[in-house]
């Protein structure tokens, strides 16, 4: 045994990884991510290389809340079972790599167990200066679910982004399901909800989720994850604040949103949204929330989205979008109507007129001839044949004359 010193674990550590690692494909076992996730929050950052790290074993036991009967041919199993485990992690260009979790890995009569990280991962944990989750360690061994540390960590660092859709595929392929999870019952009610669940109780982030269909088979997830305030205890004061006094609208709307049958909300949360966003667009939201609260586990804090986002007015938006290209569809084609229209009537009336042309002479020599009749038989001129000398502009006269 060599002269490297024996490290403690420092429990208030980061496990701090790259964007690309966070996605990887691979597949551990509960203990195994979890004892992954001391190690890697252990590492020097800003290294240049991965040292060889020695620790008791009891110490990672103890941290990574490990508690069976047998600690230590725990630990040395998971050790032992991280050597061959590989992943393959995801590169920028679109190709990928593979490696292995661990490059070296003996165990000492003592109770000491060394390691040393391999190589290949340097790009994913040291020296990270963009593209990164960076996170506390010890919460995430609260965890008892198989898969939540690793949703925890794609969801995490989507954080920033809030609505966003996976397709099942990716878990499956990340996560290395097998075939049984080829299935969407078993990959929802075996992998995501029980995560999910657990992440909603105990991680830093709140989850609403809902399962979207294409046909007749569910294909991918909506997501809409936001980050938990932080509750802070503040110290009892002898003159506490005086909340701002509401009026009788705002009070009602107040009451609304604590309820805690319905919404839940804290009141500083409730009056916060109140001051920030007014009456009316908290109404709106809270129709709208209401309406797609299928699925939502916190109601609370699905409402509390949709006014941060006002969805409902975004969906009104949409609607009169779609409303207006619809009217302009429609304009466009009375238009196209119209004009067809008017290239039709106008070829019939050409047509017409000059059908009508030789009946119009038929009609004039009929009425010149009764005209003639009358004047020789000085008889008075219908009002027919008077009409038809005005439509010429003549007179009697002009008609014996010879004019028309």
């Amino acid at each position: 045994m060599n002269d490297v010193a024996v490290m403690e674990i420092d429990k208030n550590q980061s496990i701090k990884q790259s964007n690309n690692l966070t996605v990887a494909r691979y597949r551990l076992t509960k203990r195994e991510q979890k004892i992954i996730i001391a190690i890697c929050s252990q590492l020097k950052k800003n290294a240049d290389e991965f040292e060889t790290v020695r620790i008791k074993v009891i110490d990672m036991a103890d941290f990574c809340q490990i508690n069976c009967t047998d600690k230590y041919t725990a630990v040395k199993t998971a050790i032992n079972k991280l050597m061959s485990r590989t992943l393959q992690i995801p590169k920028d260009d679109g190709g990928w790599y593979l490696t292995h979790w661990l490059q070296t890995a003996e165990y000492f009569p003592n109770g000491i167990i060394e390691y040393c990280v391999d190589n290949r991962l340097k790009p994913e944990l040291l020296k990270l200066r963009d593209a990164y989750l960076d996170t506390p360690a010890a919460p995430l061994m609260e965890f008892r679910r198989d898969y939540s540390a690793r949703l925890y960590f794609i969801l995490k660092k989507m954080v920033k982004v809030g609505d966003f859709v996976y397709n099942l595929d990716f878990f499956r392929d990340r996560f290395q399901l097998g075939k049984t999870y080829q299935k969407f019952s078993n990959i929802k009610n075996g992998v995501i909800e029980p995560a999910i669940k657990e992440l909603n109780d105990k991680a830093d982030i709140h989850i609403n989720h809902e399962y979207i269909k294409e046909g007749r088979t569910y294909t991918k997830i909506h997501f809409i994850v936001t980050e938990k305030a932080i509750k802070k205890i503040k110290p009892v004061s002898k003159y506490p604040v005086k909340r701002e006094e509401l009026d009788d609208e705002s009070q009602a709307m107040l009451l609304r949103l604590i309820n805690p049958d319905r919404w839940d909300l804290t009141e500083d949360v409730a009056r916060k949204m109140i001051k920030k966003h007014g009456l009316e667009r908290i109404e709106k939201n809270i129709q709208y929330a209401y309406q797609y609260r299928n699925g939502k586990e916190n109601l609370g804090g699905w409402l509390v989205s949709c006014i941060q986002r006002d969805e409902a007015g975004n969906q009104e938006e949409r609607a009169a979008i779609k409303r207006n290209e619809e009217d302009q569809a429609k304009k466009k084609a009375a238009e196209r109507l119209e004009s067809r229209g008017n290239v039709i009537n106008s070829a019939e009336e050409k047509t017409a007129e000059s059908e009508m042309e030789p009946l119009k002479e038929e009609i004039s020599k009929f009425i010149l001839d009764k005209i003639l009749k009358s004047v020789l038989d000085k008889e008075p001129i219908s009002a027919l044949c008077q009409m038809e000398l005005e439509r010429h502009g003549l007179t009697v006269a002009e008609v014996m004359d010879g004019k028309l």
